[in-house]
């Protein structure tokens, strides 16, 4: 629970979980396989109780929620609590459900105690850590259960204070946009002279002066006849700025691009795609990477590794406009990689009946 009072801190609280959601939503997104290898190439293999577990993993897991629920829940606690556990409820051999728990470990008994709000018959359980699959937060030593992103980012990036004593600083004197109230310059064509001479000229200048080293947001010359708006000063400046890195830090520091969090930015991307890429490759596959080692060493045996294992597919996740896809299919196609109608048909196009020989004139 993180209490705000100003809006600074709302801002950071609120991109900080955004940026959290953003994880847990795309990778819930990603459909979690059981695949065979076979045929030299891997399968999804849906006969038997291979095809109850793709069900259970992609539909429906338990009866309370959907697998994007399931996963969405158990990432989203991953990150908030530093861990988050997949329960494997068996009955008779076979997988019955998936149910996604908190977790709390006994070192001594090498057992998990686990806790769900939505099937409280199953909080308080101690089961052993083969019947758990384990979702770890930041990997840190003395944390045998990984410590959260939010309390790392709180020891870290110090979230919600940061710049905090600048921006108060500011408001406490009312605000960061100044005016300056100035003389009007009366110039005589009889006299050719203004109406001020140069020590009263100098005299308020000072006074302006002095009065911008003391931080008030009106400035004002006795003799004056209009106001004017003038540009923030650097110190107003350096409240922007201070904003806007505290919005960098926690989209470095959670691994989203900045154009993900509608945020301007000097990083090179030719287009939204660009960003969302590198958030797929270089933030969600490793995270869904730890999923699937998790699970095939919890539900695999050793002579089954090789043969069967759990595959996320996050091939309908890529947001490739269609200018992208024609440029790819055309350089998959002139390569030789796929031919025409392979390329139809992922983009869900009919299939293409192949040229013919034009018929040869007859003699």
């Amino acid at each position: 629970r993180v209490f705000v009072n100003n809006g600074d801190r709302a801002m950071k609280v609120g991109a900080f979980y955004h940026a959290l959601d953003l994880r847990a939503t795309t990778a819930a997104r990603a459909t979690l396989k059981y695949e065979r290898y076979t045929g030299g190439k891997w399968q999804e293999n849906d006969y038997g109780s291979n095809r109850k577990l793709n069900w259970l993993l992609q539909v429906r897991p338990n009866e309370l929620m959907t697998a994007d629920q399931m996963w969405k829940l158990a990432f989203r606690m991953r990150d908030v609590e530093g861990c988050a556990g997949i329960y494997i409820d068996e009955k008779g051999g076979e997988i019955e459900r998936l149910v996604p728990v908190h977790l709390t470990w006994d070192p001594v008994g090498f057992k998990y105690t686990i806790q769900s709000d939505e099937f409280t018959s199953l909080s308080g359980k101690t089961v052993s850590a083969d019947k758990v699959v384990v979702l770890k937060g930041v990997v840190t030593p003395g944390w045998p259960l990984g410590r959260s992103l939010l309390h790392y980012a709180k020891e870290t990036l110090s979230l919600a204070a940061t710049a905090e004593s600048l921006c108060l600083d500011v408001m406490s004197k009312g605000g960061t946009f100044r005016a300056i109230v100035k003389q009007e310059q009366q110039i005589s064509s009889m006299q050719g002279l203004s109406n001020l001479d140069d020590k009263e000229v100098k005299k308020n200048t000072d006074s302006i002066s002095e009065q911008f080293a003391e931080g008030k947001d009106f400035i004002f010359d006795p003799s004056a006849s209009n106001v004017t708006p003038i540009t923030q000063s650097f110190q107003d400046l350096q409240v922007d700025l201070q904003r806007n890195k505290a919005i960098e830090d926690i989209a470095r520091f959670t691994g989203v691009p900045l154009p993900l969090m509608f945020c301007a930015t000097n990083a090179v991307y030719k287009s939204i795609d660009d960003a969302w890429h590198t958030f797929l490759e270089l933030t969600i596959k490793p995270l869904l990477e730890e999923v699937e080692q998790e699970l095939n060493a919890k539900l695999l045996t050793p002579g089954e590794h090789g043969s069967w294992r759990f595959r996320f597919d996050t091939g309908h996740l890529c947001l490739d406009s269609d200018k992208s896809k024609a440029e790819t299919a055309q350089i998959y196609v002139t390569s030789g990689v796929k031919t025409v109608n392979e390329v139809r048909e992922e983009l869900n196009l009919e299939a293409r009946e192949e040229e013919k020989d034009p018929p040869q004139p007859s003699l």
